[in-house]
């Protein structure tokens, strides 16, 4: 059959599928090229994808996983060179895929929400050569090599509500056998199912491919740390000097694991005995034994008074984990999906015949990250918070940004900006934000909004996180100066904004913005799931402010791309919606804005918002955040929105004053956390990049390393806030390249002395004095 379909470089590419198929609605198969080769090759690039997705093997040995998440119109393709992974003789390289059941279906069988559904069942593609020394050049694309494929009966992923995978099980005497090696396993030959690419009359293909837009992940191996004490009536499980445990018939032995800190990693071992279960459990932390114990008090490594819970908070372990069957013969086994944790609880359960297993460990796995970020902090307060606060950001990136890697792996437009920003500040990476604004793009509904999580199965919109977008494009163009990709978003962004313009009222208030009016975890507004109570008495200042400053945010993009008088009109639309929530919001006595007009609440984030919208501008910001950060009753921002408290502190002047904030953070180390919790207090989540808010206050603000307001980073600002700090170092990445600063404050003469080395590109150094300061050699001291 010639195949005519071209493009994306998987010209004459076929897509295969096993002969045999499960009759289950969630599928799995293993497909393999078994093949010779005379001398180890020099090269072997292959193009690779899968629906719905697959961890591939060669010679047994784990080499990636995908295909990166996309949607229907958006599935990715990777490319790999293998030849390191190959040798001479005999070689093999195989496949694990899993085909997910549609989100219709209300079993348990479909796929994490952020894994979309091809439908197909299993399949394949691999479009590749292997070229040697000598010029030898040989096949192996799927469709015209001799690939072979079994299903695979023993392998069922189970995903509960919105979480991500949170059960494995995989029963090994179902599973294929021995294609960790490179024998011939005489499995029949796969069928071939459909092309990739586009037909010579522009129909595309079943599913249209695109190549990857970001790095493959990392894999790294690593073991546990420790092993937790036992619980008293448990039977410890105990390994020997060689690493291997064995569990008698009809006994049960249990270990838990601690993995030092939380991580994302495949799990693996290596087990065998008939009848037996093994079992994971992936907890995040230990919850009080003692329920009268507060959670958020409890430090999260007390496993003496404490135990592992699952998702549900009961008081067992209630889910996140697989389930290991062993077979009669010795296996290896790692886990198809990634899970997090920071402590694993090892159950064995021997049935008529003894279980025998190697110790655990992991395959760690995340975006490969360079952080290139580099601060000497003068306290092991402020050490332990930055080395916390980069870990949650890693622990939060892997196809896409992250909420949090333990329930969702969901990648919300809030949460995304802010960890965009923090990977600037640290790493100056642009690859995810790249690919993060064109997801967002590609989720706009026809009324105009994004959806506020995406890629996503099951459609979710919070209206106002669609401004959030705004920002995001707007903190891309800083960095890149790509003014390019802001012009070919700038339909997506009018979009949205013609969405709330329709909603203004007759007082020049938007309203009734619909869907989920989600704004901040603030304990007062639990009771509306995050929305200002505002929201149901009618306009929300929190929300029209947020509008405002998307307005105000769409202008200057729009005038960088040229077009002065869109950029008019937007800033026309913001002071309109400004003069509104001043007249009708503004409570003259107390110096404060309400929630909502004749709306008697007050919230930190309605104050901030008046500053950065300039709503409140000179002496009278500077007096206003004062009160927002004393006044009585006023309703604190939690973490994510820490960060526009903090803009709102610098651009009012009163930046020193933000010791306060940094409260919940000193309890976080109290609490014997690794990574950034979702929220302060009892939160859900133990890692949420939305809270690394010291990566981007510790380089930004106290080193002092900015982009100049008016021209980027053609200009770098040098301004450090002290905020009581005796000294401070770093060295921290920029787009025009490194810039080292070092500062000391003198007690005896009140000054701060500073050296910078820089790029030679004009640099400004603003000191806390009022002293200005300005080189373009790149160097400067003072």
């Amino acid at each position: 059959m010639r195949n005519e379909w071209t493009g994306n470089g998987l010209n004459g590419s076929w897509w295969v599928r096993p002969q045999a198929t499960s009759t289950r609605e969630q599928r799995a198969a293993y497909f393999r090229l078994e093949f010779q080769l005379a001398e180890k090759p020099e090269t072997a690039v292959v193009n690779l994808s899968a629906a719905d997705r697959y961890r591939l093997y060669v010679n047994g040995r784990p080499v990636c996983a995908g295909p990166a998440k996309g949607d229907h119109f958006n599935h990715y393709y990777e490319t790999l060179d293998l030849a390191p992974y190959l040798t001479s003789g005999l070689n093999a390289i195989t496949a694990r895929v899993v085909a997910f059941a549609g989100e219709a279906t209300q079993s348990m069988a479909r796929a994490t929400p952020s894994v979309f559904s091809t439908g197909t069942g299993p399949a394949f593609l691999l479009c590749g050569h292997v070229a040697g020394k000598s010029g030898s050049c040989q096949d192996l694309s799927t469709g015209t090599a001799g690939w072979a494929a079994v299903p695979d009966e023993g392998l069922f992923l189970r995903t509960h509500t919105l979480y991500t995978f949170d059960w494995e099980r995989n029963d090994l005497a179902q599973s294929p056998a021995g294609w960790r090696t490179a024998e011939p396993l005489g499995w029949p030959r796969t069928e071939r199912f459909f092309e990739a690419g586009v037909n010579p009359y522009g129909e595309q293909s079943f599913i249209p491919l695109e190549p990857r837009p970001i790095p493959n992940m990392y894999e790294q191996e690593a073991g546990f740390v420790r092993e937790m004490p036992s619980h008293e009536g448990e039977q410890r499980l105990v390994f020997d000097e060689k690493g291997l445990a064995v569990v008698e018939p009809h006994t049960r032995a249990v270990l838990e694991l601690d993995a030092g800190c939380e991580s994302t990693a495949y799990l693996r071992l290596a087990a065998q005995g008939t009848g037996g279960r093994i079992l994971l459990y992936c907890a995040e932390r230990y919850f009080p034994a003692d329920e009268a114990v507060r959670p958020g008090s409890f430090a999260r490594d007390n496993s003496q008074a404490g135990v592992l819970f699952g998702t549900s908070g009961r008081p067992s372990i209630a889910g996140m984990g697989c389930e290991l069957l062993p077979s009669a013969v010795w296996t290896e086994w790692d886990s198809f999906w990634f899970m997090t944790f920071r402590f694993v609880r090892l159950e064995v359960i021997a049935g008529e015949a003894p279980v025998t297993l190697q110790r655990p460990d992991m395959i760690c796995t995340g975006y490969p990250l360079d952080i290139q970020a580099r601060l000497q902090l003068p306290s092991d307060e402020m050490s332990q918070l930055w080395e916390i606060s980069l870990r949650t950001l890693e622990r939060c990136m892997h196809e896409t940004h992250e909420d949090c890697p333990y329930y969702e792996q969901l990648q919300y437009i809030m949460d995304t900006r802010l960890q965009i920003l923090f990977t600037y500040a640290v790493s100056g990476d642009t690859r995810m934000a790249q690919r993060v604004l064109w997801d967002f793009h590609c989720s706009q509904l026809p009324n105009g909004l994004l959806q506020s999580r995406y890629p996503c199965a099951r459609t979710q919109v919070i209206p106002s996180f669609s401004f959030h977008w705004i920002f995001m494009l707007e903190d891309y163009l800083v960095q890149t100066q790509d003014t390019g990709t802001v012009r070919f978003y700038l339909p997506t962004m009018d979009r949205i904004l013609a969405y709330f313009d329709r909603r203004v009222n007759s007082d020049g208030l938007m309203e009734k913005a619909g869907f989920w009016d989600f704004c901040d975890w603030v304990p007062e507004w639990d009771k509306d799931r995050g929305t200002p109570s505002a929201v149901a008495a009618g306009p929300s200042t929190v929300h029209n402010l947020t509008y405002a400053l998307a307005l105000q945010t769409a202008a200057r993009l729009v005038k960088a791309a040229g077009r002065a008088a869109l950029a008019a009109e937007y800033t026309e639309r913001a002071d309109a919606v400004c003069c509104a929530v001043k007249r009708l919001c503004w409570n003259t006595e107390k110096g404060l804005l309400r929630e909502g007009p004749g709306f008697e609440q007050y919230s930190q984030h309605a104050q901030a918002l008046a500053v950065l919208t300039g709503l409140i501008q000179g002496p009278a910001a500077a007096e206003l955040m004062d009160r927002a950060l004393s006044a009585e009753g006023i309703l604190a921002c939690t973490f994510p929105w820490h960060f526009y408290l903090f803009r709102a502190l610098e651009k009012a002047g009163r930046y020193e004053r933000c010791a306060s904030i940094w409260a919940p953070y000193r309890e976080i180390l109290a609490r014997h956390l690794t990574t950034m919790p979702e929220t302060p207090g009892d939160s859900r989540s133990d890692c949420h990049a939305w809270s690394a808010v010291p990566l981007f206050e510790y380089v930004r603000m106290n080193l002092g390393v900015q982009p100049s307001a008016e021209k980027g980073w053609e200009e770098i600002v040098i301004r450090p806030y002290p905020c009581g700090l005796s000294s401070l170092s770093g060295t921290v990445p920029t787009p025009k390249g490194m810039v080292s600063v070092s500062w000391q404050m003198d007690a005896a003469e009140n000054a701060l002395h500073i050296q910078v080395k820089a790029p030679a590109v004009p640099i400004r150094v603003l000191l806390p004095d009022g002293t200005e300061l300005t080189t373009a050699s790149g160097e400067l001291q003072c």
